[in-house]
């Protein structure tokens, strides 16, 4: 008696369907809801929702250290071309590949030094807001825009021009 068929309406077709139906009958419309029809995406968010919710404690995700490719970097043991100086700081060894101003300040408002050159090996120190002290031959000469240094000496030959075809005029 209380086990009634109940019924609703079709949103797309509007017939009336039985309540349970997850298409309807009459124009094949999917009556499931978004999780239903979907249910791998949901299992992915609420996957991202419990790691951004708890967090694991691991050491290593505990660390509120800003590091970036231009930051101090403190393994030397690994060959990676870096030098400690007194001061517990680590130097890094940087090539310029083209004419770069060193200059007195961390800043271009601050005079120029001096210029080096392209192939000129530097040392240079900890990097802020991409400025970093600059070392030649153990001493401290001034700033350097890091950004400007690459981690490998500039080629030997450089190719000028290229053609793909015997006749150069082609």
């Amino acid at each position: 008696m209380g086990e009634e068929n109940k019924l609703k309406t079709c949103p797309k077709c509007r017939e009336s369907i039985s309540e349970k139906a997850k298409k309807c009958p009459y124009c094949r419309s999917d009556l499931r809801n978004f999780f239903e029809k979907h249910p791998i995406i949901v299992a992915i968010l609420v996957l991202f929702a419990i790691g951004y919710l708890f967090p694991s404690n691991n050491e290593s995700n505990n660390e509120n250290i800003k590091q970036d490719s231009s930051d101090i970097i403190k393994n030397v043991s690994n060959g990676d071309n870096t030098n400690k100086i007194d001061n517990d700081q680590y130097l890094r060894t940087r090539y310029a590949h083209t004419n770069i101003n060193i200059r007195k300040g961390p800043s271009t408002d601050t005079k120029v030094i001096t210029t080096i050159g392209k192939g000129t090996e530097v040392q240079i120190g900890a990097t802020e807001d991409g400025w970093a002290p600059v070392y030649l031959n153990g001493t401290k000469e001034g700033y350097i825009y890091a950004k400007l240094l690459k981690m490998y000496p500039p080629p030997k030959i450089e190719v000028t021009s290229f053609s793909w075809y015997k006749d150069p005029s082609f």
